[in-house]
């Protein structure tokens, strides 16, 4: 499901499960390029998937329980 286009918003704002393209002044996020965010929320676990718009060969990702969520630390997942 769509959930929308973000400016001026916070990573750790987007947790209900869809996908959320991604503009500028975004903040506790993995960069500050354009891109695609997709959020997976099962109720009690949340992941967050990161596409960059650039030509790129890495993604950026977190995973955490709902109540920590904010404390988990982004990872970079490269092809190369």
């Amino acid at each position: 499901m769509f959930r929308g286009i973000m400016t001026n918003r916070s990573y750790n704002d987007l947790i209900e499960t869809g996908y959320y393209k991604i503009q500028d002044n975004m903040i506790d996020g993995p960069s500050t390029y354009w891109g695609t965010l997709v959020v997976f929320n099962d109720s009690d676990q949340i992941t967050q998937v990161f596409y960059p718009n650039i030509d790129s060969t890495e993604i950026s990702t977190r995973k955490g329980n709902i109540n920590n969520f904010v404390k988990s630390a982004w990872r970079i997942i490269s092809f190369t």
